[in-house]
């Protein structure tokens, strides 16, 4: 009964590692794409500063649009406000307001700052929960091992201590039937073994 419990909790400490790196993955997902979203307003902000000095207003417009794409992917509770930001950022560039280009951008990028913020703290969490579960699986393990050695090593000790007493017992049974000077006929009780002198 023992080791079965010991094996469910193996089980499920196997289940509640996969879960966890699942959220592991998910959470390094969202990093790696608000660090996308970060790159994405560096660049507007860079091609607008680039406008003032004669640059072609063309390569703004797939900056802006890498932006677009990455709140579009967003999957955080703030996705309306970030579209709204985005929504003024467009307005902003197409009226090369820098003033309204600078607050917009600053805001989008402090979100996205923020939610950085709290992913690496989810990541360290979920890392500190994997830690947790790789040990616990390892006290397991090492349970089940020490579970299965004790059993091992307690069949041993009665199989010897069958054996020895079996062969006590016969010992016994000889030394008797040599110390009888008449003819015995001696039957166990299951009847199969005999002894004749």
């Amino acid at each position: 009964v023992f080791l079965w419990i010991a094996f469910a909790a193996l089980l499920a400490v196997a289940v509640l590692s996969v879960i966890g790196s699942d959220r592991l993955v998910r959470t390094m997902g969202r990093v790696d794409h608000t660090h996308r979203l970060l790159e994405a307003l560096d660049t507007v902000e860079i091609q607008f500063d680039a406008l003032d000095h004669g640059a072609s207003s063309d390569a703004l417009a797939p900056a802006l649009e890498a932006v677009r794409q990455e709140i579009a992917l967003d999957l955080t509770t703030d996705e309306a406000a970030q579209q709204q930001r985005f929504t003024a950022l467009s307005a902003a560039v197409a009226q090369h307001s820098r003033p309204d280009v600078e607050r917009a951008l600053g805001a989008m990028t402090a979100n996205a700052r923020k939610m950085l913020a709290q992913q690496q703290s989810a990541t360290e969490r979920q890392v500190m929960y994997e830690r947790v579960t790789q040990l616990a699986a390892t006290f397991v393990s090492l349970l089940l091992l020490w579970l299965a050695f004790s059993r091992i090593s307690r069949d041993a000790r009665l199989r010897r201590a069958a054996e020895a007493f079996s062969r006590q017992s016969e010992e016994s049974l000889a030394t008797m039937l040599h110390s009888i000077g008449d003819g015995v006929i001696a039957m166990l009780h299951d009847a199969l073994d005999a002894f004749v002198r």
